[in-house]
């Protein structure tokens, strides 16, 4: 996966706020099931015993267009809830033995049509590269639960398997990253499979992310056979900005 590219701004500014009301007493109240915020929309955020500030996440750049040393091109945005086929469709490309590390049944179409038609940005933030018109790449940004560990995103990213090793795997880890440290987090995680996954090992490490552990053991195959995990982090403020050159 690891790889250069290059993004090309194809549409005009699309901020989308975060505001974090900071030192609250209590959390914001959330919108009723099925009445999450659209997409691009300004929503609140509650961190309890810090002071009030404002973060966006710099969406402004989407929908982009990412070149490769190929000549191949994908277009990047955020999910949209018209892509439940599409990302349907996508998931069912991937080898069954790669979907089985996912922690949830992407080939439900239940499940894939909640996710389309319950975008909350507020707690997972996902984008699709889309090549030749369909999904190949589908990556998420996850705040995690809690004030006490709301300032660190888990991300994830799938790749159908005749768009890897072109860089695209590298690309969406270093959009969501660009994400995650426009809205002022501190960190990324990510967790992978070590051996089973070590094309995504080398990638993050490409682009700066450094090993915090390994777990032994951590997921078995559908054989039953155990893989080590390994958490991988991404730091974010001056040392991100000192990864990318």
């Amino acid at each position: 996966m690891p790889g250069c590219y290059a993004a090309t701004k194809l549409a005009p500014a699309m901020d989308l706020r975060l505001s974090r009301c900071l030192g609250a007493e209590r959390p914001a109240k959330r919108s009723p099931r099925g009445t999450q915020p659209p997409t691009h929309s300004r929503f609140m955020m509650v961190a309890e015993g810090r002071r009030t500030m404002a973060a966006t996440y710099k969406m402004a750049a989407y929908p982009k267009e990412i070149s490769f040393r190929d000549g191949s091109t994908v277009i990047v945005r955020p999910l949209e809830p018209g892509d439940a086929d599409g990302l349907l469709d996508f998931f069912l490309s991937i080898p069954e033995e790669d979907r089985f590390f996912l922690k949830d049944d992407v080939t439900s179409p239940a499940l894939i049509r909640e996710w389309t038609q319950h975008l909350n940005f507020d707690r997972a933030l996902p984008l699709v590269a889309l090549g030749n018109g369909r999904i190949v790449a589908e990556g998420v940004l996850v705040r995690r639960r809690g004030n006490a560990r709301s300032h660190i995103a888990q991300i994830r990213i799938t790749v159908t398997p005749d768009w890897r090793n072109r860089g695209l795997g590298s690309a969406m880890m270093r959009e969501l990253c660009d994400i995650a440290a426009g809205a002022e987090l501190d960190a990324v995680h990510l967790e992978v499979v070590e051996d089973c996954e070590s094309a995504a090992v080398e990638a993050a490490g490409a682009i700066g992310f450094v090993r915090l552990g390994r777990i032994e053991g951590g997921a078995h195959d559908q054989q039953g056979h155990l893989h080590d995990i390994v958490l991988l982090a991404m730091p974010l403020h001056k040392y991100y900005e000192w990864s990318k050159y």
